[in-house]
């Protein structure tokens, strides 16, 4: 249903600023009165508001633009409300969860009430990865490392500590028994995020799934009433 109706916001934007057509318009390049295409369509937590990247006046720079679904029109969004949106999520498994970044900070969001809870406060830029296994832990990026959040205690762990040598002994890493162990959870740990995001993937598209056939038999079962 988001997908449908966010094709038919697209084809309004677009028509909106054709509705009006001249003899001097029909003769240009439609791109140079039409705009480019709106691209980049993220929906609000609430479904009210789609924001996408626009260029309507070709200046060559995309801007970010909305569309309210109440007031249904498109504006420009300001610098102050965008910089409040958080960066592309990562759900969980049932999507009653999401955690995304957003200013150099971890957040987390319960989709069912909304409620957003900041879950670091430093000045070290970070990106989130994924849930952990049973999703009671966030991971995440700091510099070159990876650590993780208990979201029950808030307790951050450091996961890797990525080592550069600083002289001959440290380069000669076979004759180093901590430097190898160091390197195996490494390499652990890469493999368990790789199977994460595999699985994160896998949900998004199980979601999808199963709201598609939730809404076809919904239908089914309206028409099987009406006969």
């Amino acid at each position: 249903m988001r997908r449908i109706l966010t094709i038919c916001i697209v084809l309004f934007i677009t028509c909106s600023l054709s509705a009006q057509l001249t003899i001097e318009k029909i003769m240009q390049d439609p791109v140079k009165w039409i705009g480019s295409t709106p691209n980049n369509l993220i929906w609000s937590d609430d479904s009210k508001t789609l924001y996408f990247n626009w260029d309507p006046e070709l200046t060559g720079v995309d801007s970010l633009y909305k569309y309210n679904l109440d007031k249904k029109i498109i504006e420009k969004v300001p610098l102050s409300e965008e910089r409040l949106l958080p960066s592309p999520s990562v759900w969980s498994f049932d999507h009653s969860k999401k955690i995304y970044d957003r200013d150099g900070n971890i957040y987390i969001k319960n989709m069912l009430t909304l409620q957003e809870r900041r879950l670091t406060n430093t000045k070290q830029s970070k990106e989130v990865v994924c849930f952990n296994v049973d999703e009671s832990k966030v991971i995440y990026t700091s510099g070159n490392d990876f650590f993780s959040i208990d979201l029950q205690t808030g307790l951050i762990e450091q996961l890797t500590e990525f080592i550069k040598s600083l002289n001959s002994e440290m380069d000669d890493k076979d004759a180093n028994p901590a430097y190898m162990a160091l390197m195996r959870s490494q390499q652990e740990l890469f493999e368990f995020l790789r199977v994460e995001k595999k699985k994160n993937e896998s949900s998004n598209e199980y979601y999808k799934l199963t709201q598609k056939k939730k809404v076809s038999s919904d239908r089914d079962r309206r028409k099987k009433n009406c006969t």
